[in-house]
């Protein structure tokens, strides 16, 4: 091969590169934009890589940049595409509240046998707070 000839095909392998890195850019994004799609559909992530490793050697990105870069970049960008999902945030307590139940046995009680109240409001002592200030109401209320 001639001086000449030497540089012309010089010249040509970077000017193939340059376009190159053009649709290697493109490509990177789309691996991306595609990974949100794997993380919603996961059994999709099988057809998405052997698609964009097709893309990849249509555009000859495998030729000019190598099979094991665009591969990392596949992998890469997918990662890359799935969006972390905020750390949950357990829920503020809620704060105690006397069961209806609880509510409907105490009346019970009062009404059947009020001898042993004392003894069911010691077995309810979240409760005793809240249904004293019920019989208190009650007595307001007459």
């Amino acid at each position: 091969m001639s001086a000449p000839s030497r540089v012309i095909s010089s010249a040509l392998r970077e000017a193939g590169r340059a376009v190159a890195l053009g649709k290697l850019a493109a490509f990177e994004s789309e691996t991306i934009n595609l990974g949100c799609l794997v993380q919603c559909e996961p059994s999709a992530r099988q057809a998405v890589v052997g698609g964009l490793m097709g893309i990849a050697e249509g555009n000859s990105l495998c030729l000019i940049h190598g099979q094991r870069l665009i591969e990392a970049l596949v992998a890469e960008g997918l990662a890359k595409g799935q969006v972390k999902a905020p750390p949950l945030v357990p829920d503020a307590p809620r704060p105690y509240r006397t069961p209806q139940s609880t509510v409907d046995a105490f009346w019970y009680v009062v009404g059947s046998d009020p001898d042993k109240l004392s003894q069911w409001l010691a077995d309810h002592p979240r409760d005793a707070a809240h249904l004293r200030q019920l019989v208190k109401s009650k007595e307001g209320a007459r």
